[in-house]
């Protein structure tokens, strides 16, 4: 699991016993059946209803993405493997390139070596992979859009069901059993929605988001890397030219490697 969300998690529950101690106390208070359908039923009901098939498919697979730890490698390895990969062109020639990127991140880099390997130019080499990477990019996007939209329609299915609670309290004035059970439903469908939307789908998505700039930042570095190997650039001038895309941390612990070899 993602350690940070293990963490965001874990300080989810700490706000709730701090802030609600009487949650844990008296649970039944904040627990009516008819709310939470209301809300969660209503919520992927409706975002069944305006997605398609592969968007909903892609939605539940960024669910479970979120879960488990982000495996992309990070800028400093990517560099660092290219740099590897273009050592290895200049001294073995282009054939041994063939494997050299399995097993490194999502395929993307392997992709472009076997177009190196078969002598494309690296013009349509660079084309090829953008296209990818456009793809990429719009895929995760339609997928945080799909949280985004949630996030947005679990407060509105909240404040329906809030009137539908206060109409039914406005109906039954006159039996002080009812008004119970009616204010629960008008107060407990917001508190769901609001905390459906602010303490699960906004989070996610912008953690969502945050992956895909990082991958796609990564993949970039890669386009860079693989069109300066397919040209037969200097292993040096490769890894001069990649390290502009770090971060000053970044440079700065590779000059501590450096200076410790």
């Amino acid at each position: 699991m993602d350690i940070f969300f293990f963490i965001g998690m874990i300080g989810t529950f700490l706000v709730l016993v701090l802030s609600v101690p009487d949650i844990f106390v008296h649970p039944a208070t904040y627990m009516q059946l008819e709310s939470a359908i209301m809300v969660i039923g209503g919520t992927i009901t409706l975002f069944i209803v305006s997605s398609s098939a592969s968007e909903l498919k892609g939605v539940l697979s960024s669910f479970r993405a979120l879960l488990g730890k982000h495996k992309f490698p990070s800028n400093s390895e990517i560099v660092d493997k290219l740099v590897e990969l273009s050592i290895l062109s200049q001294k073995e020639g282009r054939l041994a390139l063939e494997d050299a990127g399995k097993g490194f991140g999502d395929g993307f880099l392997n992709n472009g070596l076997l177009m190196i390997v078969n002598k494309l130019h690296p013009d349509f080499i660079r084309v090829v992979l953008e296209n990818e990477l456009q793809e990429t990019d719009a895929r995760h996007t339609k997928n945080t859009e799909g949280m985004n939209f949630m996030g947005t329609i679990a407060p509105l299915t909240g404040m329906f069901g809030t009137i539908v609670g206060i109409l039914q309290v406005l109906q039954n004035m006159t039996d002080p059993k009812t008004v119970g059970p009616s204010m629960a439903l008008a107060l407990l469908t917001t508190l769901y929605g609001v905390f459906i939307s602010g303490f699960m789908m906004s989070p996610m998505a912008k953690k969502l988001e945050k992956r895909n700039d990082v991958e796609l930042m990564g993949k970039t570095i890669m386009i860079e890397g693989i069109i300066m190997i397919a040209k037969g650039e200097i292993p040096i001038k490769v890894e001069t030219y990649l390290k502009g895309f770090l971060s000053n941390n970044a440079k700065k612990e590779k000059k501590q490697e450096s200076g410790k070899e």
